[in-house]
């Protein structure tokens, strides 16, 4: 009995005060092309009140915002960080990578980090309605958080540690991203095909996004 009425104060109590204490954007990096628009969503109450900015507003624009989501347009090529901030001086950030996969790369690269991710696999093309595993490696490194950018292709089915499981729901590409306790963030890429499209279907031209950074980062 007191077992029992111990775990429910923690539920009621601890817990979002936990979660007030360590605000999150998910997900915490995101490419979309001039014209899109991106979503992310935080791990806050809804009667939490909040702060949004953005580094580079001539980069994207905020479109909609909440204690819960964000939602962003992009207008011009370049790189952005969106930044949540709390009334208690808590903040997530999250970063935009906005233009064609070539100058996105240069951007990921000026960025840098003390330590690299890396996915096995970085690419791979799956049928609708499978789902495909993946391994995170960093020296040192047991434990990663993972996300996917376009969570209407993949969903995470399951994700232990160093290794992660997605499921492919919609026809399209999409990336794989696990973040190490540092920052440091690597990704893969997955396309999503018909289930009568053969698996070495070609056309796959998009490359991992070869991520390392460290969150969050300081606009020049």
């Amino acid at each position: 009995m007191h077992k029992t009425l111990f775990a429910m104060l923690c539920l009621l109590f601890i817990l979002p005060v936990v979660s007030a204490l360590n605000p999150s954007l998910n997900p915490f990096s995101r490419t979309i092309e001039i014209g899109e628009t991106a979503r992310f969503t935080t791990n806050l109450p809804r009667n939490e009140a909040v702060f949004w900015t953005v580094a580079r507003p001539e980069i994207i624009h905020v479109l909609q915002s909440s204690a819960q989501y964000v939602l962003v347009k992009a207008v011009k090529p370049g790189r952005s960080t969106i930044t949540l901030t709390t009334d208690k001086g808590r903040k997530a950030s999250a970063i935009v990578f906005v233009g064609d996969i070539q100058n996105v790369n240069k951007a990921k690269r000026k960025i840098g980090a003390a330590r690299e991710v890396t996915l096995s696999p970085q690419q791979r093309t799956i049928p609708l309605g499978t789902s495909v595993s993946f391994l995170a490696k960093m020296a040192k490194e047991r434990t990663f958080e993972w996300s996917v950018d376009h969570e209407d292709i993949l969903t995470l089915r399951t994700t232990v540690g160093s290794r992660a499981s997605v499921y492919a729901v919609k026809e399209g590409v999409a990336h794989v991203f696990a973040r190490a306790k540092d920052g440091s963030v690597g990704d893969a890429v997955v396309r999503v095909v018909s289930k009568d499209r053969p698996k070495h279907a070609k056309g796959l031209q998009t490359k991992p996004l070869l991520i390392t950074q460290r969150m969050p980062v300081q606009e020049e």
